[in-house]
């Protein structure tokens, strides 16, 4: 799929909001934020072709890179939430709640 695809700021927008990808977007978010250096990577695994791809574009396009993941953090982080709500994962008490002293 990466080598069909330029990969640059449009195509990893475009894939990063498409809702199966969510998860995958946000490890990919998570990843290029840590990672500086190709060195950052060695022991890492890899997170698939497509966000390997990705992750090489970021490298090499430090700046381009972070306005993106600036501009898709709010977008990502309020489907994940819909999503969660979606699936009934906030149904469950936190830790401490609904308990009696």
């Amino acid at each position: 799929m990466a080598d069909d695809l330029e990969i640059n700021a449009k195509a990893i927008e475009e894939w990063a909001l498409e809702s199966p990808n969510l998860q995958r977007a946000t490890e990919l978010g998570k990843r290029l934020i840590s990672v500086s250096a190709p060195s950052d990577l060695d022991g890492l695994d890899s997170l698939g072709e497509f966000e390997d791809s990705a992750t090489d574009w970021a490298l090499e396009n430090k700046f381009k890179a972070r306005l993106l993941i600036l501009k898709l953090l709010p977008t990502l982080k309020k489907r994940l939430e819909e999503a969660e709500t979606e699936s009934g994962s906030n149904d469950a008490p936190e830790e401490g709640e609904g308990e009696e002293e």
